[in-house]
């Protein structure tokens, strides 16, 4: 969809319709075409999940790996603010746990997670910028009201992506971190954060280290 005012009650109708995406007049071709290009990768990258074999081989493992990694390239293509945001969250993640496994507690609550897959599920946490027109994504300045509650839905929209997947999966262990990851990595302890206004322990500890993670970067950005 093209638009020259793009408001809240258009964005809503154009999901409704069948919108992949958003672009604000005026635009540049060059931005058109690698919009386009996006498009196309993801609904390659998609569809190639129920290419997957059930077997829990390891080059099953190896290609829904690779598959999420690029995946995570588009979306990173996508926000040009973002630098390399998912591939440092990623290692920024795997070193905060490393450490956090020293303590007795936290390596009992792990006991049963495959670290390498919680580690990329990581990486996933901002699959549903995909759906957050670049208008918004990478605007200079703050956002309006309007605009910051747009950017919200995110969350909401990458765990709705990641269900998706995960029902052409059979080892579905790794999706669903990326699931909760993703719809409560904003979340605050204080009960202050989003979509759902959890608090404390109602957040799920995979979510909180991301939150921790995703403040650390920006804050390294400075």
């Amino acid at each position: 969809m093209v638009s020259q005012l793009l408001m809240e009650e258009e964005i809503n109708q154009g999901f409704f319709l069948g919108a992949t995406e958003f672009l604000t007049k005026p635009y540049h071709m060059q931005l058109v075409l690698r919009r386009i290009k996006n498009i196309m990768e993801l609904a390659e990258y998609t569809g190639n999940t129920s290419e997957i074999k059930v077997s829990k081989t390891d080059e099953t493992i190896s290609n829904m790996y690779r598959m999420l990694e690029n995946l995570c390239e588009v979306i990173e293509n996508k926000d040009y603010h973002s630098g390399a945001h998912i591939m440092r969250s990623g290692h920024y993640y795997k070193l905060l746990l490393k450490e956090m496994l020293k303590d007795k507690k936290i390596k009992s609550h792990f006991r049963d997670v495959n670290l390498d897959e919680l580690i990329m599920a990581s990486k996933m946490h901002d699959i549903g910028k995909i759906a957050t027109p670049d208008s918004i994504l990478n605007k200079p300045g703050s956002l309006t009201r309007v605009e910051f509650e747009t950017m919200k839905n995110h969350a909401y929209n990458g765990y709705n992506i990641l269900k998706r997947m995960s029902k052409r999966l059979e080892d579905k262990q790794m999706i669903q971190y990326s699931e909760q990851i993703a719809l409560n990595h904003h979340e605050k302890w204080n009960g202050k954060g989003y979509p759902r206004r959890l608090k404390e322990d109602e957040i799920p500890l995979v979510a909180r280290i991301m939150a921790v993670v995703d403040v650390y970067d920006a804050i390294d950005l400075r």
